[in-house]
């Protein structure tokens, strides 16, 4: 179980920088960092329920967080994302330069 939920937070972590979709369902012609943010937001929050709804499935309750939970939790997802957004903001822009 450990395996699948660190598959599922790095891929919802990347999802937002490696796609030109919202959300995967409406294509857009160039999604900016601001879209890309409140995606990359929203899948935190969903990675949140999925979590909260394993521990309650697992261990038949749910711990109580405190907010620096969520802050630390909210860190490592910054840190996971981070080959999306080295893919999509420095690999694009280092393959351009040397191909001109």
């Amino acid at each position: 179980m450990i395996i699948f939920t660190i598959i599922l937070v790095v891929t919802l972590a990347n999802l937002p920088w490696l796609s030109n979709r919202f959300m995967l369902f409406l294509p857009l012609k160039a999604k900016s960092v601001k879209i890309c943010l409140v995606e990359w937001l929203v899948h935190y929050i969903l990675l949140g329920v999925v979590t909260v709804s394993l521990e309650f499935k697992i261990v038949g309750g749910i711990h109580a967080q405190n907010w620096e939970f969520f802050v630390i939790t909210l860190c490592v997802f910054a840190v996971f994302s981070m080959p999306g957004i080295v893919f999509r903001y420095l690999m694009r822009h280092a393959s351009h330069s040397v191909s001109n």
